[in-house]
C-alpha cells in the first residue's frame, strides 16, 4: 500500500515537474487573466453607455415637455382668437394679424428650448405632420 502510494506520488511529481504542464498553466492562467480584464472593461464601457442614454432620454423627454406646453399655449390662443367675433372683415383682418403675431412669438418660444442641450435645438422646432384624416389627439386637438 505504501509502495503504490509512493509511486503514485512519484509519478504525480513528475508529470507536474514537466516543462510542457509549466507552459500549459501559464498560458492558461494568462488566458483568464485576459479573459477577467476584457469583461471588466465591457462591463465599464456598458454601464458608462447606460449613463449617458439615461442623460439624454431626460434631456429629451424634458425638450418634449417644453414642446407640448408651447402647442398647448398655441392652440389654446388660437381658441381664443377664433371664439371672438369674427363677423366684420375688420375684425377677420385683426384676427390673420394676431395669427402672425402668435405663430412668431411660438416659433420663438419653441426655440428658448434650445440651451436645454445644443445638439438638439432642431427638434426644439419640430412640429409633426398631421394627417389631415386622423389627426392626433395630444398637440393638434
Amino acid at each position: 500500500m505504501r509502495e503504490s502510494l509512493h509511486e503514485f506520488h512519484a509519478y504525480v511529481r513528475d508529470v507536474f515537474s514537466s516543462v510542457a504542464v509549466d507552459r500549459a498553466l501559464y498560458i492558461s492562467s494568462l488566458l483568464i487573466l485576459i479573459v477577467i480584464i476584457s469583461l471588466g472593461y465591457s462591463y465599464r464601457n456598458r454601464i458608462k453607455w447606460e449613463r449617458a442614454k439615461r442623460l439624454n432620454d431626460t434631456r429629451m423627454r424634458e425638450i418634449r415637455e417644453n414642446q407640448m406646453k408651447a402647442w398647448e399655449k398655441e392652440r389654446v390662443e388660437r381658441a381664443k382668437i377664433t371664439e371672438a367675433d369674427c363677423d366684420t372683415s375688420k375684425d377677420k383682418e385683426e384676427e390673420e394679424s394676431q395669427r402672425k403675431k402668435i405663430n412668431k412669438l411660438s416659433w420663438m418660444s419653441t426655440n428658448l428650448n434650445s440651451h436645454m442641450n445644443p445638439h438638439f435645438s432642431h427638434i426644439s422646432t419640430y412640429r409633426p405632420s398631421v394627417s389631415k384624416r386622423y389627426p392626433c389627439k395630444k398637440c393638434c386637438g
